[in-house]
């Protein structure tokens, strides 16, 4: 359900966000929170948020809920947590 205001809008900035997802899943090992409150990149309530700066950015950039402001791939691949992968 999209709450009132939001449009879905598909391209490929939503491999960004399925790259976040993914990526919150192997940190938190639970899915991003997809209730439409920002910021959706934070940890779930029982779990203290991740140490690593260069993977928060990741996730905050790519579980942005704006698409238009969501990361790209180009980010993602020119990233600090990314190229040391």
């Amino acid at each position: 359900m999209v709450p009132p205001g939001h449009r879905i809008l598909i391209s490929r900035k939503a491999d960004s966000w399925s790259w976040g997802a993914v990526l919150y899943r192997m940190t938190y090992n639970t899915q991003p929170d997809y209730n439409y409150t920002p910021p959706c990149d934070r940890p779930p309530a029982n779990q203290y948020q991740a140490r690593d700066p260069q993977l928060l950015s990741v996730l905050r950039h790519t579980l942005e809920l704006n698409p238009l402001a969501r990361a790209d791939a180009l980010w993602l691949a020119q990233h600090a947590y990314t190229r040391t992968l």
